[in-house]
């Protein structure tokens, strides 16, 4: 299959829009006679006139040869070999060979496994666990997921090479799934979250086959990886539009494959519960909007919170608790069952716990609860609820504007493993 190359004068992207570490990247492999592309996500932001994250290369470089040309490369990864260059102790360039088409049928993929002795693999589902193959670009591209991440921006040239129409759906603002999505999904049953968390973070309507065979492989999102499907949750929190997610969520029927208890809650709750879990993600929203980073407890604490609210209360109501008892047993009831699809650390489960147990105590003001409660180790992250819970109810404000503008010390600094810390909550009076 013949590309569309699009020369420089008829697309956006510059250089002066590329890393310059990147650019040295692609020049030095470039000079060592190997293909030098840009890739991915960081050609269809640039593309959308949006700002990467981050910039990945695709190479017919294999690592080894990376690994000769960089003296500071580093090779990681089991499933498929990254060569990583380093520019300080956080700052790498990902630079990745060019793979192969997955499905191992193709004569020439099978007779390449053979010849490198690397595996590529399916279970019986039909998920793919080893992807091992070396490949060319137009492999490289048609194995992508969706046509807007299948570009590559030649540095030999500043063309831009299309093997999938991505460029014609980047302009129409489509996202859309390179070969048969059903097949895809089962392949890799994340790409549909992947799907969503485009779809609502850039702006792009999902081409209908691609919308549509989501509800019909939705069931596969279990077999993914629990780890994995951890890191992708907190991709779909803090994508700057977690609003439009949840209602993706909720069409494609995945909210309960991912979320099964909060669904069948929300089901059972259409009204105030639909309506505050619903608030719970726009309130992400609206914390990124204001440059405030949120840790993950707290992410977890603001989307689960009207959940767990209505499952203390079911304790408490039973007698066998405490407020605060029935606080933190619901929240660990919940992650216990939860931990089963989605890998979640513990440490973040209980720093939820933490934070909705502290709750009932924002409405005590007397001097020694005040100074017990600055000094928990939650009291930031659970101030940040609280703030959420009255922006939402519209109550308790007076009691949230004298705990966020008091004069009250800072606690004693606490060590988060999983993001940083927000400051406290600004409310005007």
């Amino acid at each position: 299959m013949k590309p569309h190359i699009t020369p420089r004068t008829h697309h956006t992207i510059s250089r002066n829009l590329i890393s310059p570490e990147a650019l040295k990247v692609l020049y030095r492999i470039k000079e060592n006679g190997y293909l030098a592309f840009l890739c991915g996500g960081c050609v269809r932001d640039i593309l959308l006139g949006r700002e990467p994250k981050d910039f990945d290369l695709a190479t017919d470089a294999r690592p080894e040869d990376l690994r000769k040309i960089f003296r500071n490369c580093r090779l990681v990864g089991r499933r498929f070999r990254l060569a990583h260059i380093l520019f300080g102790q956080d700052n790498y360039i990902e630079v990745a060979t060019f793979r192969a088409l997955s499905d191992g049928n193709e004569p020439e993929v099978a007779a390449a496994t053979r010849r490198l002795k690397v595996d590529s693999a399916r279970t019986a589902d039909g998920l793919i666990v080893r992807d091992n193959v070396f490949g060319s670009p137009e492999e490289d591209a048609l194995r992508r997921d969706f046509t807007v991440n299948a570009l590559f921006y030649n540095i030999a040239d500043y063309s831009l090479i299309d093997y999938v129409n991505g460029l014609s759906d980047i302009e129409g603002r489509l996202l859309r799934s390179i070969g048969d999505p059903r097949r895809r999904y089962v392949e890799d049953p994340v790409r549909m979250l992947r799907a969503i968390r485009f779809s609502a973070a850039l702006g792009l309507n999902m081409e209908t086959e691609t919308y549509a065979a989501i509800s019909d492989c939705r069931d596969n999102l279990a077999l993914a990886a629990p780890a994995r499907l951890f890191e992708e949750v907190l991709k779909l929190f803090s994508c700057g539009d977690a609003a439009r997610v949840y209602q993706l969520l909720k069409e494609t029927g995945l909210l309960g494959v991912l979320f099964p208890d909060l669904a069948e809650w929300v089901a059972a709750h259409p009204g105030e519960g639909d309506a505050m879990t619903a608030a719970g993600f726009a309130y992400l929203d609206t914390c990124r909007r204001d440059g405030r980073s949120l840790n993950t407890a707290t992410q977890f604490a603001i989307v689960f919170g009207a959940f767990h609210e209505d499952l203390a209360a079911a304790l408490l109501a039973a007698g066998d608790h405490t407020e605060t008892g029935a606080c933190m047993d619901a929240v660990e009831r919940h992650f216990a069952g939860l931990r089963t699809r989605i890998m979640t650390p513990r440490s973040v489960s209980m720093d939820v716990a933490h934070i909705m147990a502290l709750q009932p105590r924002f409405a005590d003001r007397r001097p020694g609860n005040v100074n017990r409660l600055i000094r928990r180790p939650s009291f930031e992250d659970a101030l940040e609820y609280y703030a959420f819970k009255s922006h939402y109810t519209r109550a308790n404000h007076e009691d949230l504007i004298w705990w966020s503008t008091a004069d009250i010390p800072e606690p004693p600094p606490v060590h988060h493993r999983h993001s940083s810390r927000s400051p406290r909550p600004h409310h005007d009076p």
